[in-house]
């Protein structure tokens, strides 16, 4: 092995951090150790979401195309961060972290570890599955891109001779994009020069309507003074037309006016007929008639307080008749009635029973004593004698004096009588009192004139307030008179000047007195026809006009003529400049081709001897070398020297040839990607068991130079990388 195969690399890939990726969110994976690393796991446990994170987080996520799994977790951004630590120890970690493909790789530049390896790099040669085994695309340009990495240029030969075709691609390319390409140049060199012929053309046409923008504008002036001169005219005409049309107005109003006031002069004679038909007022003045007024108050007053007192009297009669009807019915009065029967007839009974009995007990009481000697029995019949002669006196005092309830009746019964006769004879004498007032009222109104009012003096002030509208109308038709009047005259004079202003309107239409309006109009319709002809016509010479007007100004503006000129001279030395670049190109391009050829002529037979070497070491001496045909196809042969195109080898057999190419190519360019990590998913599933343990010492021996992390799901793999290398990292999921 030579010592470049044993040039460690700058940094190694310590862990993985999943932010959101696929089904996984906050997960860590590691740690890794720079040489072999195997991350075992069951199927679905992730390894190739791991693997893909990886790749994404480097070169950006895969985008979705079909049906592809594109590993987009649900409402969320996939993001990832790869921790890169140095190998020697020395130094910082470096993380590297994706989101959105749009913001790039954070830290943005991306540091070393990107430097020198690009995208289709890392998928074709670093990151491996079983599907990538079966081939190795563009197997050529593949190798010439590794090989030439270390040839010491500020960029690979290869990629230099790829950036040339692409110039050289761009040069020749009829795309939009490509603005100096030659075939675009001369296309553009052609439209140049066809824009030349218009400009021409446009110059000669322009100088045409520049002579007829002149002719226009002489005609255009003289139309424009004739249309002043009619539009003078007609503004005259229309002047005199209009006050001679007022007159006409004013003398239809006058007339209509002197109807309306003969109307009025003629309801004014019949409303002062009227008046003396109905016969007039007497002759009294205000002083009379307000004197007249206030007697009337006065009477009316008068007049007032005896019907008030009359009212009076009628309700007071009312009331004492009433009152004395109730008292005689009263229930009171009954009771007093009662209540002197009932002692009158006590009366009678003290002043005849008792005394009857006293004696007749007495007389007998007596005669016993008398009778048997006893002074005592005789001493109280003498008592009891005198005792009934004693009550018989005392019933006699009772039975003279008076009975103070029939007397009380009898008194309050006399003075509601007395009350009731005062009362009729107030309303008699107020009866009186208003019969004189009415008499002395209709003398009044008699003697004043105003017999018709038959005494009332309502009627009375109705027929003064009648007489007063009369007067009142008479006045206002007498006002009426001397204002019609006054009309007339006014009327008449304005008459006089309606006349002298119509005749003074046709006298400046220099027409007769008696020239209808009609004419008039007749004549100002011809002037305006005339005027329109004319503005007409002055329209469409002003469309052509200011047609004529806008090309010239856009052309005295315009410099399309100088800019095709100048795009011309431009063109023409950029494709000079184009062709020039093409020939640098094409020289560029053959010492270049000399040059990788020379270098792939040193370094690629040592790529096919180390795979040659491994192919043989993973199918144990079966196929011993692999090679380049001179058609420029990869060809296997076996030990008798039988060649054969990996196409039609089998499964096993074609992955491990590209298997141990891809790991001969790593070997020999340590210059590519030294700090990028080698991902292998399970590529070792179509091996038999010693070509399996054979491919995994190759990797382990791979894994001197570089970081390699398998990722399987078969703890036999797990266990023959383990034998292969001594210090294997084993990660499970």
């Amino acid at each position: 092995m030579s010592a470049k195969h044993v040039r460690p690399s700058d940094f190694y890939l310590r862990s993985i951090r999943i932010e959101a990726f696929g089904a996984f969110a906050q997960r860590d994976v590691g740690p890794f150790t720079s040489g072999l690393n195997v991350v075992y796991g069951p199927n679905e446990a992730g390894k190739t979401t791991v693997s893909e994170l990886v790749s994404g987080v480097l070169f950006g996520w895969e985008e979705a195309r079909g049906n592809r799994n594109v590993y987009k977790p649900v409402n969320a951004e996939r993001c990832g961060t790869l921790v890169f630590a140095p190998k020697a120890g020395e130094g910082s970690e470096q993380r590297l972290t994706r989101a959105r493909n749009v913001d790039g790789i954070a830290p943005d530049p991306a540091p070393s570890v990107l430097a020198d390896i690009d995208r289709e790099t890392f998928r074709s040669v670093f990151s491996l599955d079983a599907d990538q085994l079966r081939g190795l695309g563009k197997t050529s340009r593949v190798t010439s891109r590794l090989l030439t990495a270390g040839a010491g240029t500020a960029a690979s030969p290869a990629e230099a001779m790829a950036r040339i075709d692409e110039e050289l691609a761009a040069l020749t390319s009829r795309g939009k994009a490509h603005v100096n390409s030659i075939p675009n140049l001369r296309a553009a060199l052609a439209d140049a020069r066809e824009a030349m012929n218009r400009g021409q053309a446009e110059a000669d046409q322009l100088k045409q309507e520049d002579h007829e923008y002149r002719e226009l504008a002489e005609r255009r002036a003289s139309l424009m003074a004739a249309v002043k001169k009619s539009n003078e005219e007609l503004e005259a005409l229309t002047v005199q037309r209009a006050a001679l049309a007022q007159a006409e107005d004013a003398r239809a109003q006058l007339e209509e006016r002197s109807a309306q006031l003969e109307k009025q002069e003629s309801e004014l004679e019949a409303s002062m007929r009227a008046i003396d038909d109905a016969g007039r007022p007497p002759s009294i003045d205000a002083v009379e008639e307000r004197t007249l007024r206030a007697q009337m108050d006065d009477l009316s007053e008068q007049r007032g307080r005896a019907e008030h007192a009359l009212s009076i009297a009628q309700q007071d009669a009312i009331v004492s008749q009433a009152e004395y009807e109730a008292l005689l019915e009263a229930d009171d009065m009954k009771e007093l009635e009662r209540l002197a029967k009932r002692q009158r007839l006590l009366q009678i009974l003290l002043s005849v029973v008792l005394p009857v009995v006293f004696a007749v007990l007495g007389v007998p009481v007596f005669l016993r004593g008398r009778a048997i000697g006893s002074l005592s029995v005789t001493a109280l019949g003498i008592f009891l004698v005198v005792a009934a002669f004693g009550m018989a006196c005392a019933a006699f005092a009772m039975l003279l004096r008076p009975n103070h309830a029939d007397q009380e009746r009898t008194n309050r019964i006399a003075d509601a009588q007395w009350v009731m006769q005062k009362d009729a004879k107030k309303l008699e004498v107020s009866k009186n009192a208003l019969a004189a007032q009415d008499a002395q009222i209709a003398r009044f109104l008699s003697d004043a004139g105003l017999t018709a009012a038959n005494g009332s003096l309502r009627r009375a002030r109705a027929l003064l307030d009648e007489w007063g509208e009369v007067r009142a109308d008479e006045s206002v038709l007498a006002q009426r008179r001397q204002s019609l009047r006054a009309q007339r005259a006014s009327l008449d004079a304005a008459f006089a000047r309606n006349e002298a202003d119509r005749a003074a309107a046709l006298s400046a239409l220099g027409a007769k007195p008696d020239t209808p309006l009609a004419v008039v109009d007749a004549r100002i319709a011809r002037v305006t026809e005339q005027r329109d002809d004319q503005l007409r016509t002055i329209e469409s010479i002003n469309t052509r006009y200011g047609e004529l007007g806008q090309v010239l100004a856009q052309a005295r503006h315009a410099r399309d003529f100088d800019d095709a000129k100048l795009e011309h001279a431009m063109l023409t030395t950029r494709l000079a400049d184009s062709m020039q670049d093409y020939a640098r190109l094409l020289l560029e391009k053959r010492l270049l081709a000399r040059a990788i050829s020379a270098w792939e002529g040193q370094s690629q037979p040592a790529v096919y001897r180390r795979a040659s070497t491994l192919l043989a070491q993973m199918t144990a001496g079966a196929w011993t070398s692999v090679r380049i045909s001179g058609e420029g196809h990869l060809e296997v042969a076996d030990g008798r020297g039988t060649v054969r195109d990996p196409l039609y080898l089998s499964t096993g057999t074609r992955q491990q040839l590209y298997l141990a190419l891809r790991i001969a190519l790593l070997q020999e360019a340590s210059n590519v990607g030294r700090s990028v990590p080698v991902v292998c998913d399970d590529i070792l599933v179509n091996f038999d068991d010693d070509r399996r343990a054979s491919a995994a010492a190759a990797l382990a021996d791979l894994a001197r130079t570089r970081q390699v992390i398998v990722f399987t799901c078969h703890r036999e793999v797990v266990r023959l990388l383990r034998d292969a290398g001594k210090g294997t990292n084993v990660v499970e999921l």
